[in-house]
């Protein structure tokens, strides 16, 4: 044996007898037989040690040991037979099972606490106290505290299993138990749960919690008072433990991060197989087909079992050729099968590792599942309770077992089972892999535990090691606070509620297509009913209730209907239906009033909303008015004409066919008269014919009630199951909530019987149903022939429904089925063809699984469903009475071989699955906002009331003069002075308004063995060391690994700018990249005036590190030695510097070679990300912070400040540049944020003496100091200087980066005198000459052996700038340490040695001779900084085994595995939150274009913008004000000088334009006029953006929505999409262009504000006046810039032609500030984007806004209106009425104040608005009613009064008026008294201040940001190109065809259906081109959604003239008919 090796061992034998003797109490109290098997391996291995143990338990050990003594006590089997039925405890759920063992508790807890405290034995060991540590079984553990308190010893936690009692000691220990990517012990999850499930596995902890505190602690607290009256509540006792060791191993539990304290010690017990006894080894020798073992453990008796499940066993195993070893407890029964040998006792272990065992099955306890991995067992897992659940579920993720459910056990599910198991290869290959795993480790499990329950005997305790966010409250620990500093958002939950669901008249469809949203009400907690005829309906409803109406149900079956006869009746039979809905209507109507459950509820008023089919079921809404309580309908299809017209929206009839037409959105005229003809008529059959008889039944029981026509359009919320690729675009009001096919799902997997019949359809499968409605078997004769035919003869497959006795001519190609899994088979990948009756449902699932469909439609809404997928261009359509053979197989040819049909269902399904959110988010979202708000009102359209002939316009339009002159319009310059002013109907209007041991070395002959084993399994590997960039420290401290991979036979090569540094490495090659070398020696860098910087001084590094990285990267591609072994893989492996190396890792995932990197000092922020461990800001300071783990509130919020802008500055500074250099060398590599986390491991030199304690994934290794080692002789020299040094000698040196002689001079003289005062020597690092003043104790030299000198006895200090590897050297030789930290991880490292006492800190200004004087000799003279240092050098030696060895372990590990995904975090790669699925764009170039705005135009843009540019797209801004885009990260900014210029130069004075009256209209119209010309010519000529139109460097284009229409035709010419965006409502010229209607008879517009009640003239002033204003801006603007754009671009298109291609219009429009209208979806309403909380104010503001007890005024008149420049009258009066007032006024001023402003008056130039509103004194806003400050008053609640010039303005307020939170003044009515009236209202009316609350309140309540969901639709736009796919047919209709006119003009002769038949199909063409382009842009934009179901359609209409819109032909002509 080496000498070197024989040391080793001999240190190794010293050790074992440090800790010797101790005496141990192992408290087993109420663990089953289990636990004590769990632990005794680590308690014989402690006795073997010469330790004394005492055990108490309830099970005597099979075998005596020395050194054990045992206490016995009752068992808990014992105590649990009397109260617990294991085979009755799976019928409960987990919450039922924990809550009924924890119940159960206190009175097993109570009688074994008696029976061990009056044991004698004990008692004698609680007088006596003898004892030195307490090992505890943690399962109910509670019972053992008050003993342990008494015995004032150190415990230990050991826990056999991750039960819910793991869960809570580990996280008394501080961890994270991440509940959202790991399932709590009880629920049976696995660790990819949905929000339902996390929801769930939070609620069971804190039930757990709860009832621990409940039943446990409350009880057994005071109970044990009488032996310990002054006993301490226990609630949080666990954190007093010093450890806690986990039977945790990661192939049987999920990986997760830990703190030091939780030591996972995994499978213990587990060893190799012994000999069996002979009968047993007899029986499985000669199991030829090998043996299964049945056991459930030691608690669960086998002959407790029900009878029907042994016999179930018994029959199996009868059945199976392999042999069964059954443990069975009692007397053996007569009928076992001759394969079985039952024994009442099994040696588990020596059984599974037989060569012969196939199967393991058991209960899933955790020792068994890691016995059957540890000998590669598969499992079969029947779980009962606790954590079994869940270790089955991780043995089915890991793919080496199955489960069984005790419920669902039968005979042919065991059998399948056990043959799958048995014979399936996979998995008994998954448990040999995951035994090879459980084999691996660096250290048993044992020697473990044993180490450091040793290391509590030596230490005392592990205070060190505990982190120490266990000890902080939640709030903090999470950042709570933190981040409610940033901005509370408001959540308003809703409490739960009473939901009645009532679908009385329905097929079940209906109820299919609302249930997810109704279960996920449920799972929220809400207390839901369902009322329906469907029995069995709400099973999957949580905790529901369900009234099943039997009567309606009857009535149903009865009443059949023959759907194919239906046909021959053609148009007659919708009067067949409506005979049929009567009569069902009317028995269901009074069978529902008369069932006493729901009469109940209605008398009772026991509900607090309903939610009620859309259709037939009006009849309910006079009771729910009755008993006034809100209700909430829901339509399984799109909405029908009468649901439009009750909730104001407008019908469209002249492009939107009626859902029941066959037709598309080009209708004929005749179409278009068959669309409106018929659904009028139905509306007035339903009205007249139906809706009256169901009104007089409802008053026979309800007396009271209103009619049903009143109360149509009172739902609070309409949902319609609607979405663009199924159901035709429409504008709809806000309460029209469309979320299409909430129903669909990713399909399952199929039956065995189907599975096998689909998979092996290899030439396709065709699916054939017709509902739930339609019964396929009443197809007449003829046309079942004719179908079974044409199957015959296809080699597809057929899976048809078919509900009686299969026909007897059927082929073998098809399969006939009762019932048929739809979504599943749709989703199958053989599916070729969904036959179908058209549905919604089903159409939409065939959307969504991207099938084409063969639509075979009977009526209701099933003709229009197939006429939208047939113009989708991814199905057909058949007429039953049609189908023939030929016709049959042309349809089927065509939907399945046809290339262009398959790709547009692909797009279509593409677009259906694309959702910002899911569509049952939205739906609940919508139905809580009715709970917490009781109405809607604020959303609903004011004309949902308005007669017909008023909404319509009929009397404005009537009134036109037809002898209007239009020059007027066109020629508006040229009119006379003042005539424009004689028309008086432009007459306005004014109105109101968040001990000792020595090196630690492995301790036992057994583990030396184990290494070198492991030495001899991985040998020769080519291993590469990437360390280009970074200092040589970094180097040092992995150089022990490189040289230890060396020695080992392994071929390291090594890229380094440090040449000869690996020269004491053999047989490793070094590769010098010497540009980097000379760049780094080049590099100048002053760190004596960088540490001035602070904090900050890091970001400057980073931006000074830029060029270094840039170098080190290029440099490192283009060496010839790296391109060869990248070109030739020779490589095994990486090992990669973390810091500033990040670009090696996307060449490295390239070559797809492991790689680990090392740190050589602690994680940052940025690799805790990327490894999933949690960063903790909380408790552990960043690297940069100097704090402690004790920090104050704005500690936290700096130490979370620090580390996140320092990862923005890398990620998006210098890995940006990194990965553009990356792309140009290796194409297509990925970007280096997506694989930071991919490392396998990461080494991170963290040791917890240097550094806070924080919990770590298993990939994160801290193994700190490795590079620490004893000192070696110096050299003579300095040998000499040391040695003679009687007083001891300091050691000053600063580095390898820092060069000491760079010191200021005057920093260096106090060294020096310090130094020369001194008795003690100093050897100080100096690179330069020596001074002359050098005093005689002073040796300088220009290099040291630092680790020597710090070892040698006389070092008595250390002067150093606290890098890692000095202070860890300092701490390992014990020498105090004395910090100058410059920066990076210095201050943090000196921070820690002072707050451990054996360091102190000097910044550099701080150095004086007084101080540096009193810190040496503080630090070498106070004996308390040497004990300290002392202590704390002993536990860094102190480790069980070398940190080298430990690296070495887990970097072979890695080579030997390939990867460490198993030891992943699940959590690694989630979101910090789960919105739902957020699909983000490649990085796009977006030019933003503002040239006539003001500035609040683009602040209510910005933070879309900013939010853009984060998501890394590269935007460029061009605007007329400069430094707009300061907050654009990385963006570019354009000043547009010649249009700055002439607004400055063209100053408006809006004060005198008020005289104007409504000319200043047109005086505006001319300013908009000239700077549109000068914008227009500006930017045209701008040189950027020249070049971006010459090169097409753009991907889209957004553009102020006002006055740059000129841009359009740009963006027109050079191809690209564009968005507009407004900064307030919509603008009629807007809303036309896009297609919406403008309203104009109920909606106010920005120049003419609609009083109430709405008259007759207002109306036509109204139209009159937007419509003029439309003409001048057509023919007097638009007509110069036209001009203008040809000058610059011939050809261009006009503006006209271009107005309406903005692919989405962003509006800045709330309904708390705008009014609501319905819009096409294409005009995104996303009101009040910018608003935010408020900030600090500055310190002056904040202290005048402080003192305004009474209250403060806000006054501004925004940023275009100077205040100044108020008329003096006018200011005067403000200024009176202000020094009246006891309210302190702060008023926003911009030039000189005036003399005479009192002194409760604060004149500023700027002031920060939100701030001051959202300030707690703030009383009243006075603004001219802008948008923005009119949202952010609203936002904070702020009542205002309003002061309006023009524009939006006057709308604004009236709006704000209307909603009785504020007033509004004209300027030329301001005088004392109103003004003075006004504000005294607005201050102390209390109704305004609760108006005022009430809509902050509604503002605040969100789906989500609105941010996200405008940045969504750029993106949106940005992946489709356009929304043209959204846009209506409608839009370029002819006005006559669009308004019907020519449909009721004449009266029709003939009425033909003109929609194509398939006879007709000459118009489709096969191989048509363009078909397959076509259908995968309408799928890509079907799953292109905001959220399912939110409709995005763009409305057609946008091109339609004015008159065509509004229906006044179809009116006229109704009247001219009725009058002839």
């Amino acid at each position: 044996m080496k000498p070197k090796n024989l040391l080793w061992l001999t240190v190794v034998l010293c050790h074992l007898f440090i800790c010797f003797g101790e005496r141990i109490l192992v408290l087993l109290p109420l663990g089953s037989k289990s636990h004590k098997l769990a632990v005794m391996p680590v308690v014989e291995a402690l006795a073997e040690k010469g330790h004394q143990l005492t055990i108490v338990s309830g099970y005597e050990s099979s075998k005596k040991v020395t050194n054990i003594h045992e206490i016995q006590i009752t068992s808990i089997d014992v105590i649990l037979e009397k109260i617990v039925n294991w085979y009755e405890t799976h019928k409960d759920d987990s919450l039922s099972q924990m809550k009924n063992m924890i119940t159960s508790l206190p009175y097993t807890m109570k009688f074994t606490y008696e029976e061990i405290m009056n044991n004698a034995e004990f008692q004698l060991i609680m007088q006596e106290r003898s004892v030195d540590l307490v090992l505890v079984d943690c399962i109910i553990s509670e019972l053992t505290f008050p003993i342990i308190e008494h015995l004032q010893v150190p415990f230990v936690f050991h826990c056999s299993s991750f039960g819910p009692w793991t869960s809570a000691a580990i996280e008394a220990m501080g961890a994270d138990l991440a509940y959202a990517s790991i399932p709590f012990p009880t629920t049976g999850f696995d660790d990819k749960m949905t929000f339902r499930q996390r929801l769930s596995n939070i609620w069971m902890a804190h039930t757990f919690h709860s009832l621990r505190q409940s039943y446990i602690f409350d009880t057994f607290d005071e109970y044990v008072k009488k032996d310990f009256p002054k006993a301490l509540p226990k609630a949080n006792f666990m954190k007093e433990a010093s450890l806690v060791l986990v039977n945790s191993d990661v192939t049987t539990d999920w990986p997760r991060a830990i703190p030091p304290t939780v030591i996972p010690i995994g499978a213990a017990h587990a060893r190799p197989a012994e000999e069996l006894p002979p009968t047993l080894k007899t029986f499985a020798d000669e199991a030829e087909s090998g043996f299964i073992v049945f056991t459930l453990g030691s608690i669960i008796k086998m002959t407790a079992m029900p009878d029907d499940a042994f016999q179930t066993f018994r029959k199996v195993f009868s059945k199976i050729p392999q042999r069964v070893i059954w443990k069975w407890e009692g007397e053996i029964p007569e009928e076992v099968p001759p394969n079985v040998m039952m024994v009442n006792w099994l040696p588990q272990q020596d059984l599974l590792g037989h060569s012969n065992a196939k199967l393991l099955i058991t209960h899933g306890g955790m020792l068994g599942t890691q016995e059957a991995i540890y000998h590669a067992v598969p499992l079969i897992g029947l779980p009962f309770c606790n954590d079994q659940h869940l270790n089955i579920v991780m043995a089915i993720k890991q793919g080496f077992g199955l489960k069984v459910d005790w419920n669902s056990l039968n005979e042919k599910l065991m059998h399948d089972t056990i043959v799958r198991i048995v014979n399936e290869p996979s998995f008994k290959g998954n448990a040999s892999r995951l035994s090879g795993l459980m084999r691996d480790r660096l250290v048993p499990g044992t020697e473990l535990a044993v180490y450091w329950i040793e290391h509590v005997l030596r230490h005392g305790d592990t205070k060190y090691l505990q982190l120490t966010s266990k000890d902080i409250p939640v709030y903090q620990k999470y950042l709570v606070d933190v981040i409610l500093f940033f901005g509370v958002m408001l959540v308003v939950s809703c409490i739960s509620a009473r939901i009645v669901v009532l679908y009385a008249i329905c097929s079940k469809s209906h109820m299919y297509a609302v249930m997810p949203a109704i279960e996920e009400l449920a799972e929220r907690g809400h207390q839901v009913t369902v009322i329906s005829p469907f029995k069995g309906i709400g099973n999957k409803v949580k905790n529901g209730r369900e009234i099943f109406l039997s009567e309606i149900a009857k009535e149903m079956d009865e009443a059949e209907i023959d759907w194919f006869a239906m046909q021959k009746e053609g148009s007659a039979q919708f009067f067949t239906m409506l005979s049929y809905i009567k009569q069902i209507s009317l028995k269901a109507g009074d069978s529902l009033l008369n069932n006493h459950e729901f009469r109940e509820i209605v008398e009772k008023r026991d509900v607090d909303l309903f939610i009620v089919d859309g259709l037939f079921h009006e009849f309910l809404f006079p009771i729910f008015d009755l008993i006034g309580v809100p209700f909430v309908t829901h339509s399984s299809s799109s909405a029908f004409p009468s649901t439009l017209t009750a909730m104001g929206a407008p019908i469209d009839y002249a492009s939107i066919p009626s859902p029941t037409l066959d037709a598309d959105d080009r209708m004929t005229f005749p179409q278009r008269l068959m669309n409106i003809i018929p659904t009028e008529i139905m509306n007035l059959l339903l009205t007249y014919y139906i809706k009256t008889d169901l009104e007089t039944l409802v008053k026979s029981h309800f007396p009271g009630a209103r009619p049903i026509a009143e109360l149509e359009g009172e739902a609070s919320i309409c949902i319609i199951n609607s979405h663009p690729m199924t159901s035709w675009p429409r504008s709809l009001p806000p309460t029209m909530v469309p979320i299409g096919a909430l129903h669909t799902r990713p399909a399952n997997p199929l039956p065995q019987g189907l599975k096998e019949f689909a998979d092996g359809a290899t030439e396709g499968l065709i699916v054939f149903t017709l509902g739930s409605f339609v019964p396929v078997s009443s197809m007449p004769k003829e046309t079942l022939n004719s179908f079974i035919r044409v199957f015959s003869k296809l080699p597809q497959r057929v899976v048809w429904k078919w509900e009686t006795d299969e026909p007897s001519n059927m082929s073998s190609n098809i399969m006939m089925v009762k019932w048929l899994p739809q979504q599943d088979l749709l989703g199958h990948p053989n599916t070729r063809v969904f036959i179908s009756h058209g549905g919604m449902l089903g159409t939409q699932e065939a959307a969504y699984h991207g099938v084409p469909i063969l639509g075979l439609p009977f009526g209701n809404d099933q003709r229009g469903n197939i006429a939208k997928v047939k113009r989708g261009g991814w199905g057909l359509q058949l007429d039953w009475d049609k189908i023939d053979d030929r016709i049959l197989t042309e349809a089927f040819t065509y939907l399945i071989h046809d290339p262009n049909v398959r790709t547009n269902a692909s797009r279509v399904s593409a677009l259906m699955r694309d959702q910002l959110m899911p569509g049952k988010e939205v739906a609940v979202y919508w139905i809580e906002y009715v709970i917490r708000h009781g109405s809607t009102k604020h959303l609903q359209l004011s004309s949902k009331n308005m007669p017909f002939y008023q909404r319509h316009l009929l009397d404005p339009n009537v009134n036109r003069s037809p002898s209007f002159s239009w020059p007027i319009l066109t020629e508006p310059d040229k009119l006379a002075p003042g005539q424009l002013t004689r028309l008086n109907i432009f007459t306005l209007e004014t109105n109101k308004l968040k001990r000792h041991p020595p090196e630690m070395i492995p301790r036992s002959i057994t583990l030396v063995l184990l290494v070198v084993v492991v030495i001899g399994s991985c040998f020769g590997e080519r291993i590469v060391v990437l360390y280009p960039m970074g200092s040589k420290s970094h180097f040092y401290a992995v150089m022990p690994v490189i040289e230890k991979l060396a020695e080992r036979g392994h071929n390291v090569t090594v890229f380094t700018p440090f040449k000869g540094i690996i020269k004491t490495i053999p047989n490793a090659k070094e590769v010098v990249l010497d540009t980097v070398t000379k760049h780094l020696e080049e590099m100048d860098i002053d760190w004596f005036t960088m540490h001035k910087q602070g904090a900050t001084q890091f970001i400057t590094m980073m931006f000074s590190m830029v060029d270094s990285v840039v170098v080190a990267c290029e440099e490192l591609i283009a060496n010839p030695e790296f391109r060869k072994i990248i070109d030739k893989r020779e490589v095994d492996l990486f090992i990669v510097d973390a810091f500033g190396n990040e670009f090696t890792y996307p060449i490295i995932d390239q070559l797809g070679i492991p790689f680990v990197t090392h740190g050589s000092s602690s994680p940052v922020p940025s690799i805790l990300d990327a490894m999933g461990a949690p960063v903790d800001y909380a408790s552990v300071p960043t690297m940069l912070m100097d704090f402690d783990n004790q920090m104050t509130f704005f500690q936290r919020l700096i130490n979370f400040l620090s580390g996140e802008i320092t990862k923005l500055i890398r990620d998006h500074l210098i890995l940006k540049k990194l990965d553009d250099i990356l792309q140009r060398e290796f194409p297509g590599v990925k970007p280096i944020l997506q694989l930071e986390g991919e490392a396998s491991l990461y080494i991170t030199n963290s040791h917890p003496v240097t550094n806070w304690p924080r919990a770590l994934p298993p990939t994160i290794l801290p193994i700190g100091a490795l590079h620490t080692r004893p000192a070696k002789q110096l050299p003579s020299t300095l040998r000499t200087f040391a040695d003679e040094a009687n007083d001891g000698f300091i050691v000053f040196t600063l580095g390898s980066f820092v060069s000491v002689s760079t010191m200021p001079k005057e920093t260096v003289d106090t060294f020096i005198r310090v130094f020369s005062k001194l008795p003690q020597r100093v050897i100080w690092k100096w690179e330069a000459d020596t001074p002359e003043n050098i005093p005689s104790n002073i040796m300088m030299v220009d290099w040291l052996p630092q680790q020597d000198l710090l070892g040698h006895p006389n070092a008595r200090l250390f002067i150093t700038h606290g890098g890692m590897l000095g202070t860890q050297e300092s701490i390992y030789h014990g020498v105090p340490l004395l910090g100058l930290p410059f920066g990076n991880d210095q201050r943090a490292n000196v921070a820690k040695a002072v707050r451990d006492g054996w360091g102190l800190k000097l910044g550099w200004d701080e150095i004086n001779d007084e101080s540096l004087h009193h810190a040496v000799t503080h630090l070498i003279n106070d004996p308390s900084v040497r004990e300290n240092t002392k202590t704390i050098s002993l536990l860094m030696r102190d480790e069980i085994i070398p940190g080298r060895e430990m690296a070495i372990y887990w970097i072979e590990y890695v080579i030997r595995h390939g990867s460490t995904k198993h030891l992943q975090l699940a959590g690694k790669d989630m979101p910090f939150y789960q919105p739902g699925f957020i699909q983000i764009c490649a990085s796009a170039r977006i030019v933003v274009l503002y040239a006539v705005s003001t500035k609040s135009h683009m602040y209510a843009v910005m933070p879309a913008i900013e939010e853009l540019a984060q998501r890394g797209h590269q935007v460029s801004i061009f605007s007329p004000f400069e430094g707009i885009a300061k907050n654009v990260k990385n963006g570019r900014e354009f000043f547009l000088k010649e249009t700055a210029q002439l607004v400055d130069d063209t100053p408006v004075d809006w004060f005198a334009m008020q005289k104007e009256g409504f000319n200043q209209v047109f005086t505006m119209m001319y300013y908009v006029k000239h700077l549109s010309l000068t914008s227009c010519d500006d930017i045209l000529t701008h040189p950027e953006f020249v070049e971006i139109m010459r090169k097409r460097d753009v991907d889209l284009f957004i553009v102020d929505g006002y006055f740059h229409e000129f841009l359009f035709p740009v963006f027109n010419r050079i191809g690209v999409p564009f968005v507009t965006h407004s900064s307030n409502s919509a603008s009629p010229s807007m809303l036309k262009a896009m297609g919406a209607s403008n309203d104009y008879a109920f909606v106010s517009t920005s120049t003419v504000q609609l009083n109430d009640p709405i008259t007759f003239p207002r109306r036509l002033l109204n139209v009159l006046t937007n419509e003029i204003l439309k003409q001048i801006r057509k023919h007097y603007i638009f007509k110069d810039l036209d001009a203008l754009l040809q000058s610059h671009l011939p050809g261009v298109r006009s503006i006209v032609e271009v107005e309406g291609e903005a692919s989405i219009s962003i509006v800045n429009s709330h309904p708390m500030t705008s009014w609501p209208r319905s819009l096409p979806p294409t005009i995104v309403p996303i009101g009040a984007l910018h608003t935010r909380p408020a900030k600090s104010l500055p310190k002056e503001l904040k202290e005048f806004a402080d003192g305004a007890k009474d209250g403060l005024i806000v006054f501004t008149l925004g940023s275009f209106v100077p205040v100044s420049s108020m008329p003096k009258e006018t200011l005067d009066t403000f200024i009176r009425v202000f020094s009246k007032l006891p309210q302190r006024v702060i008023w926003k001023w911009e030039e000189t104040v005036p003399e005479n402003v009192s002194s409760n008056v604060m004149t500023v130039d700027w002031l920060p608005q939100q701030d001051l509103l959202g300030h707690t004194n703030t009383r009243v806003f006075i603004s001219h009613g802008g948008m923005l400050g009119t949202q952010e008053a609203a936002y904070h609640g702020v009542p205002l009064l309003g002061l309006p010039f023009g524009n939006d303005q006057r709308a604004n307020v009236y709006k704000v008026e209307r909603g009785g939170w504020g007033l509004q003044l004209d300027w030329d009515k301001i005088e004392d008294r109103i003004l003075t009236e006004a504000l005294t209202h607005l201050i102390h009316d209390p109704n305004v201040r609760a108006n005022a609350s009430r809509v902050s309140a509604l503002m605040r309540d969100q789906l989500m940001p609105g941010t996200d969901i405008a940045v969504y639709w750029i993106e949106y736009v940005i992946r489709h190109g356009d929304t043209k796919h959204l846009k209506l047919s409608s839009r370029n209709m002819p006005f006559y065809q669009r308004h019907l006119l020519d449909a009721l003009k004449k009266r029709p002769s003939t009425i033909s259906n003109a929609g194509p038949t398939l006879r007709q199909r000459p118009k489709i063409k096969r191989f048509n081109p363009n078909v397959q382009a076509n259908a995968s842009r309408v799928s890509a934009q079907m799953r292109d959604q905001l959220m399912p179901g939110i409709d995005i359609a763009v409305l057609s209409s946008k091109n339609i003239p004015f008159y065509q819109r509004h229906l006044l032909d179809i009116i006229l002509s109704v009247v001219a008919i009725a009058f002839v």
